[in-house]
């Protein structure tokens, strides 16, 4: 049988996406039993509803709530060459120094080192520019240390120095090292480079699945206009996305996630911003 035209130019906008055939295959199902065949001849209202249904695979994780006197403590785990490091540092800024988007807060900065990478130098001239406290650990009994002494801040970043998600004891070392803090006060987030490949995204979630990350930061959105592999997966994962990253700007290049941003980052859909906004504006405010 013969595809209808709109349907075709559907799934050639999802592949120049880098959408799975997974997903394509879920929305070309849901336009034949959404749309009657003559309906199917405005290609503007099919596309309109494909985006739509492409906003609602995407879950919003809102932005941890920070109690003065108890602090929160996030953790940011993930591969190496994703930009966890100069995430810390974006997050120590908006918090810690505060601003339009925040008040200021209460930060410290934990950087987990136990391969002796001196990947320190970086943070802790981030750390000295925003007159954030840094401490460097590597061991679990140092964590616990660190963690003592965090106890007046209302936030505390643990950046974790990355490794290749295949070098499975590094991981688990680091994962030993992060149960020093009880889970029930830590926060751990995946991050994940938006230019990633479909094969590899999923590759990543999985090894990093023991961490019990409960969304994900996307980094490097501005280095492509292709993120169906990324929203597949974590669609096909239920996983949320928490913050978006477009670029090395300290603190700028950081905002939190929203449907519309992400929707707005594809190629060749023609997107209604109005329509888009009205309709998934709100969700992952903080609640």
């Amino acid at each position: 049988e013969r595809t209808h035209p709109t349907v075709e130019r559907i799934d050639e906008l999802l592949r120049a996406n880098e959408f799975t055939e997974e997903f394509a295959a879920g929305i070309r199902e849901r336009i034949r039993t959404t749309f009657p065949l003559g309906d199917l001849e405005s290609f503007g209202r099919v596309q309109n509803a494909v985006v739509e249904w492409i906003g609602e695979a995407i879950a919003i994780d809102p932005p941890p709530p920070l109690t003065p006197g108890k602090p929160t403590v996030v953790v940011l785990v993930g591969p190496t060459g994703v930009g966890k490091t100069t995430t810390v540092a974006k997050l120590a800024a908006v918090y810690g120094i505060g601003g339009a988007r925040a008040p200021v807060r209460r930060v410290r900065i934990v950087t987990i080192d136990n391969y002796r990478i001196a990947a320190k130098q970086q943070i802790e001239t981030y750390a000295e520019i925003m007159r954030i406290p840094v401490s460097l650990v590597e061991s679990a009994a140092d964590l616990e240390k660190a963690m003592a002494l965090a106890q007046e801040a209302d936030l505390v970043l643990v950046d974790t120095i990355g490794r290749s998600p295949r070098d499975l004891d590094k991981l688990a070392e680091m994962k030993g090292i992060l149960d020093a803090i009880p889970a029930t006060s830590r926060r751990t987030y995946l991050a994940l480079s938006a230019t990633t490949k479909a094969s590899d995204v999923e590759e990543v979630l999985r090894q990093y699945e023991p961490f019990g990350y409960r969304a994900v930061v996307l980094t490097k959105l501005d280095e492509t206009l292709r993120i169906g592999a990324v929203v597949s997966s974590l669609a096909r994962h239920a996983k949320p996305v928490a913050w978006l990253c477009d670029g090395q700007g300290v603190p700028q290049d950081i905002a939190e996630a929203t449907v519309p941003r992400l929707l707005m980052n594809m190629e060749g859909f023609r997107i209604d911003r109005g329509a888009v906004e009205a309709r998934h504006g709100s969700r992952g405010k903080a609640e």
